[in-house]
This record gives structure tokens, sequence and C-alpha cells, in this order.
């Protein structure tokens, strides 16, 4: 039995017109501005602008979260030591570290933890040096007064210091911009005399050299706020 062979209709060529004299209704040009369509759609999923994202919202920061406050931790320490009044050198020392000085607001919180009168912790601040009942400076200036540092002049350069910075008897200037700490040794003897303002060290001082050094530091203070 002979195979009967199937004519497959033509396809009409695109842009030409049928017999009703229209185009069909797909052309070449048509089927580009499609695909450039569907592309474009794609790279929009594809980029998340359409989408239900979970994440945030480009321009806008994700808050971290914030250390705790100063007071809170200090109240960890002190909840540990209620009603023992051999514990107030070790409270006194964790305000002084949390704080970097002891304020008024830790005594009272000493005070109601180990049952001590305010005027003895006050007095006990007052007799150790490693306590200070004010902040420091922004410039912590540690004087050496070891031996061969006192040998080499290390009193005019404190005097020096005290009269450049007015600290009129105080450690720490008005504006608690510079604070003058005198200590034993800073391991420099053969720079003597030495002073460290923070982490930097400067050696072999004079007086003129102390002054214009104060002023760099005044005058790199005074370009960051104005900047």
């Amino acid at each position: 039995m002979a195979k009967q062979s199937i004519q497959r209709p033509k396809l009409a060529a695109a842009g030409k017109k049928d017999r009703s004299g229209k185009k069909k209704s797909i052309t070449v040009k048509k089927i580009r501005v499609e695909k450039k369509k569907r592309n474009i759609g794609k790279l929009k999923m594809a980029t998340g602008k359409k989408s239900s994202s979970r994440l945030a919202p480009q321009g806008k920061k994700v808050q971290k979260r914030q250390p705790a406050a100063k007071k809170d931790r200090f109240q960890e320490r002190l909840s540990g030591y209620s009603g023992e009044k051999g514990a107030l050198i070790p409270l006194l020392q964790a305000a002084q570290e949390t704080y970097g000085y002891i304020p008024l607001s830790a005594i009272d919180q000493i005070h109601e933890v180990v049952g001590i009168p305010k005027a003895e912790i006050y007095g006990v601040i007052t007799f150790y040096s490693q306590f200070r009942l004010k902040p420091l400076g922004k410039y912590l200036i540690k004087l050496c007064d070891g031996t061969a540092c006192h040998v080499n002049g290390s009193e005019r350069i404190a005097s020096a210091i005290e009269d450049i910075l007015q600290l009129g008897g105080s450690d720490t200037t008005a504006d608690g911009l510079f604070t003058m700490q005198k200590v034993a040794c800073l391991g420099c003897c053969s720079l003597s005399p030495v002073i460290m303002i923070n982490d930097e060290t400067f050696g072999r001082l004079t007086p003129k050299k102390v002054q214009q050094l104060l002023k760099e530091y005044k005058s790199k203070t005074l370009n960051a706020q104005t900047a």
C-alpha cells in the first residue's frame, strides 16, 4: 500500500500580507522586541527588584547591637559583692576600669552595696594614688621620674609642663585636654628626660622642646575641631 505523503502547510513569510491584505501577526521585529522584554524581565528577577526579598533595602544601614552602657557594666560587677565590706578596693578598681575615674554616682552605688559610709570610701580613694576622682584628659602625659630622668632634669620638664598648661596645682587642664602624671620609670633611660603622650614617647627633652611639642598637640586638636 503506497504511503500517502503528508503535505505540511507552508508558513507565510514574515512580513508578507495574507489574502485579506493584513500582515501576519508575528514579524521579525516583534520577535526581537518580545525577546528583549523577556530578557529584561529575567534580569529584574535576578536583581530582586520585584521580588519580596528579606534583605534590608539599599541605602539603609543595618543597625549593629550597641555595647552595654558603662553604668550597666559596673552594675554587673556590683551584683556579686552585696554586703562584703572587704570588697571595697576591688569595687573601686572596677569603677575606675569602667569609667576611667571614680564618679560620685559610683561612690553612691558602692556605699549601698557594701554598707561603708561615703566619707570612708572617699578617704580610701584619696589615700591611694591609683584612684582618681576626675576623668583623664584627652592627652595623658606620663612624666618619667626615674633615677636617670631625675638626674637629667625631669623636674625642670615637670615645671615647664605645669607652666605651659597652667595646671595650677591640678593634674588636668580646665578644658580637659591634658592630664600630667609622674611615673616611676618608662624604661627609656638612654633618652632621659622622657615623657609619653598617650602612646608616643619623646626623649632628650628640654623645656623649649616641651613647649613646642604641646603647642603641636593643641594645634592638632584645634584643626580636628574646625575640620
